[in-house]
């Protein structure tokens, strides 16, 4: 009589579980590339809810309302020079424009008020294009924020 060796794990076994390991793997790495993308929605939200903050500051003080009517463009070194951004906005990659391209003293927000008079809606514009600041407001919770963002067209 022959003794049996059951010492070990058959090659079923062994597929098995590398089949198992594999799609564990391709789920976590995908989950990963999502927050990764969800994570730099909200970087790039946050930093335009700063330029539109410190627009709507700027506008706010008495002495400058008279700058800011229709169709009045303000650029970031006016609102640097003035308290109302910090000048670290300058290191930072500007979310609206492509290949990772820093703020500039040039960039310009324009302020578009309604007929009515009563509301301004701040434009972040870059290469003719516009971000309409002000309904920036969570892109970031919707199911295809990149494209509702559309970060990078500039």
């Amino acid at each position: 009589m022959m003794k049996e060796n059951k010492k070990g794990f058959t090659l079923v076994e062994l597929i098995v579980v590398l089949a198992i390991i594999s799609v564990l793997g391709v789920t976590v790495g995908l989950s990963m590339t999502k927050l990764s993308q969800n994570t730099k929605d909200n970087n790039n939200e946050t930093i335009m809810k700063e330029v539109l903050s410190s627009a709507q500051a700027y506008c706010m003080l008495a002495s400058k309302k008279s700058k800011c009517t229709n169709g009045a463009n303000i650029t970031i070194k006016t609102l640097v020079e003035n308290g109302n951004l910090d000048e670290k906005i300058y290191d930072k990659v500007n979310p609206a424009k492509k290949d990772n391209i820093k703020f500039l003293e040039s960039d310009v927000v324009k302020i578009t008020i309604d007929s009515s008079n009563k509301f301004k809606d701040y434009y972040y514009e870059c290469s003719s294009k516009k971000y309409k600041l002000s309904t920036i407001d969570n892109c970031t919770n919707s199911k295809n924020a990149s494209e509702k963002c559309k970060w990078g067209v500039c």
